[in-house]
């Protein structure tokens, strides 16, 4: 069943017998777009802490691989994840440069960036929805 051509009445004390079809209702008083809104918020968000979590290893798998005694090293391969992910890779890229030997302190830094990536990106996500909602 097609949601664009379904009406939805509901009784409340707000809107009697309004439905969820008016132009003038916002999500708010809609009780099911309000819940499909919450839905696209939600799925956003999942898709989005994927991708902030791919970049991240990435750019932790090249930092981790970037001299030539490290065992994932095997070549020049690394110039080019490090140079795409350089902004979330850039106090462990200084960290590596500075004390090559040990990689504990690699893998602390980038959790600590990947956590704070993943609060600004929600923060994002919900101020775009919090943007779509007030229109």
């Amino acid at each position: 069943m097609n949601r664009m051509n379904k009406t939805i009445i509901y009784q409340d004390n707000v809107s009697a017998g309004r439905t969820c079809k008016d132009k003038q209702d916002k999500v708010e008083s809609c009780p099911n777009e309000r819940i499909i809104m919450l839905s696209k918020r939600n799925k956003t968000r999942k898709i989005v802490a994927i991708l902030v979590l791919v970049y991240v290893g990435i750019g932790t798998l090249s930092i981790c691989a970037s001299y030539p005694h490290d065992i994932l090293w095997s070549g020049d391969w690394v110039v080019f994840p490090v140079l795409f992910t350089f902004p979330v890779t850039i106090t462990s890229f200084v960290y590596r440069f500075v004390e090559a030997d040990i990689l504990y302190p690699v893998f602390i830094i980038q959790s600590i960036t990947l956590i704070i990536s993943l609060f600004i990106a929600d923060l994002i996500v919900k101020k775009h929805f919090k943007k779509k909602n007030d229109k």
